[in-house]
């Protein structure tokens, strides 16, 4: 049943639209068609000033003649101050050129007296360190040598008394089988 009624529905709705629609479309064309009148309005108020203005061309270009000193002087006087602002721009540059030259100047020397200063201490303790290093490593060698000393000391004592232990040894065995 709402299958046969939605072809209506949909009939009705396109015939309450479709006007709507269509009165939409006449509103916007009268309106493009009213937005090119104005344009074509203010085209000709725009010829019509330029007519009026080449009318007024010759006492334009005299009231040019009378007064063309005046705006030389003028354009020279503005150009003179706009030189006058480069050169004083120009100093302002150069002064702060120098400024960082200076500053850069002071960080380099306050960097190299932070460096050779920082350097003297260091090397001063570098030099100490290694003093004290080779101190100690001379007398490690110090007692190195007295500890090999006495270890071969006592292995020459060990190896003579184990020579006449087999000397007396032999010895012995020798006289027991003699003997016997």
């Amino acid at each position: 049943m709402l299958l046969l009624l939605l072809p209506i529905l949909l009939l009705l709705l396109l015939l309450l639209v479709l006007p709507l629609l269509l009165l939409l479309l006449l509103l916007l064309l009268l309106l493009q068609l009213l937005l090119l009148i104005l344009l074509l309005l203010l085209l000709l108020r725009l010829l019509l000033l330029l007519l009026k203005l080449l009318l007024l061309l010759p006492i334009l270009l005299l009231l040019l003649l009378l007064l063309l000193p005046l705006l030389l002087l003028l354009l020279l006087l503005l150009l003179l101050l706009l030189l006058l602002l480069l050169l004083l721009l120009l100093l302002l540059l150069l002064l702060l050129l120098l400024l960082l030259l200076l500053l850069l100047l002071l960080l380099l020397l306050l960097y190299f007296y932070y460096y050779y200063y920082c350097c003297y201490c260091y090397c001063y303790y570098y030099y100490y360190y290694y003093y004290y290093y080779y101190y100690y490593y001379y007398y490690y060698y110090y007692y190195y040598y007295y500890y090999y000393y006495y270890y071969y000391y006592y292995y020459y004592y060990y190896y003579y008394y184990y020579f006449f232990y087999y000397y007396y040894y032999y010895y012995y065995y020798y006289y027991y089988y003699y003997y016997y």
